[in-house]
């Protein structure tokens, strides 16, 4: 995904700046745990964020464009806040805050990792969903492909209109297949390739409304099974 690949781009030229603009003014002998842990949490973050993306974007071709601006989202709230929160101890002298400077952080670091792992499980759901439901549509699509073909064949009209009556009756049905129903739609298929041959040889009307009539009769079991499933 280029957008979180970017995003980890900007991040880690983030991090470079953050320690550049930190480390370049630091008068070393007066650092103290406040300084040191704001610095070190706030460098933490960015580049947890990046790293994130980073491998978010190494799973290709997984996400809708939706789903891949989420993490891009909750990485910049994260970040954004982290820094300014650590940045604040970066220039404190006082205070009693000892804890409160890795608490907060691994309470942030946590929250984000648990969350950002919920996103990819969510992902992961949406693209099994959607091959469960490519795979089961894949045949309907084939027929009414082939359907179309047949229909582009015929020249006689009476054959013609037979044949667009069996193709209103196939648009019009179910197209979500239950593996219930796969022999019936693989036989009408193979009935559909019948019919082309026979078109295509110059087959009798009489033997080509036979076949027709045969691949309504095969449509019509499939339909019959998909509706007392419902």
């Amino acid at each position: 995904m280029k957008g979180n690949k970017i995003c980890s781009i900007v991040l880690f030229v983030f991090a470079a700046l953050w320690a550049f603009s930190i480390l370049i003014f630091t008068d070393f002998e007066d650092a103290g745990f406040y300084y040191w842990g704001g610095f070190a949490f706030g460098l933490i973050a960015i580049i947890l964020g990046a790293i994130v993306n980073l491998f978010i974007s190494s799973r290709s071709n997984r996400n809708t464009t939706e789903i891949e601006m989420i993490p891009i989202y909750v990485t910049a709230v994260y970040v954004v806040a982290s820094v300014i929160f650590n940045a604040v101890f970066v220039y404190l002298k006082d205070g009693n805050y000892n804890i409160a400077i890795p608490v907060v952080n691994v309470i942030a670091i946590v929250g984000y990792l648990v969350y950002i792992h919920g996103l990819s499980s969510y992902a992961d759901r949406v693209v099994a969903t959607g091959n469960a439901i490519g795979g089961k549509t894949s045949k309907y699509g084939a027929i009414s492909t082939q359907m179309a073909k047949i229909l582009g064949m015929c020249n006689d009209p009476d054959i013609k209109k037979k044949v667009l009556e069996l193709k209103q009756k196939v648009d019009y049905s179910n197209n979500l297949a239950q593996d219930a129903v796969v022999y019936e739609e693989q036989d009408f298929y193979n009935t559909l390739l019948g019919l082309e041959n026979m078109l295509a040889d110059g087959s009798s009307k009489e033997e080509i409304f036979a076949l027709i009539d045969e691949a309504d009769g095969i449509w019509k079991i499939r339909n019959s099974k998909l509706s007392t499933m419902s």
